[in-house]
């Protein structure tokens, strides 16, 4: 069970997951390679500079539902029944499940994912950054996309709406994708992200710091620069 939290701290929505005891897997027989990339965020500031600087930019950020489930598995792989939802089997039998895809806890999940997020952007056309492996760039003449992948959240910046429109139904087709509504990314992993009137981008942790100071017992304790 978990907490989905917006950019000023507030509970969104809760979640439940059935998860697998990874823990449980052995190497070479339940799975080989387990490293996924992931986000560095002076990528991510760097593409907040950019909007920042440049009004035509739009921001966006997107989030897989169900993510891992997307991914199929790469080895047989089997699990047991979740407790409380135990099918019986024949005769005493004890029945399990085989798993299809990557379920939450296994320990290949996330690169599975990753690789079927790289394919499918590939795909549609993007260009893999040398820079960094999750920074994934459209072009169409003067116009451009940039897609940061960091496991199942992506922020999006882009020059042009019907660029956008075609890489979103292209990833809609292969995934269950939320833009939420369309709107500017507002907090992007733990990153809370506000635009003035002016198209100034500025970046904080602000939620975070409170819930620090909170869990130190300095809630009240005087500021100091």
């Amino acid at each position: 069970f978990a907490l989905k939290r917006d950019a000023l701290g507030r509970i969104e929505r809760f979640k439940a997951r059935l998860t697998a005891r990874g823990f449980t897997q052995r190497e070479g027989t339940d799975f080989g390679d387990t490293w996924a990339p992931t986000a560095r965020m002076r990528c991510f500031r760097m593409l907040m500079a950019e909007a920042s600087a440049d009004k035509r930019v739009q921001t966006r950020q997107w989030d897989v539902t169900c993510a891992f489930l997307h991914a199929d598995v790469d080895v047989p792989m089997y699990m047991s029944q979740a407790p409380l939802y135990e099918i019986p089997g024949d005769a005493g039998e004890r029945l399990v499940c085989r798993l299809l895809k990557a379920i939450y806890g296994c320990k290949q999940a996330s690169r599975l994912f990753h690789q079927a997020v790289r394919e499918k952007l590939l795909e549609l056309g993007a260009v893999q950054a040398s820079a960094d492996e999750c920074l994934f760039i459209f072009r169409d003449g003067d116009d451009w996309m940039r897609v940061l992948c960091h496991v199942d959240d992506f922020a999006v910046t882009f020059t042009s709406e019907a660029l956008y429109a075609r890489v979103v139904a292209g990833m809609v087709d292969r995934f269950k994708i939320t833009d939420y509504g369309g709107r500017p990314i507002t907090k992007f992993l733990g990153v809370c992200v506000e635009r003035d009137d002016l198209g100034h981008i500025r970046l904080h942790q602000g939620p975070y710091i409170d819930e620090l100071l909170d869990r130190l017992g300095l809630t009240n304790a005087l500021p100091a620069s």
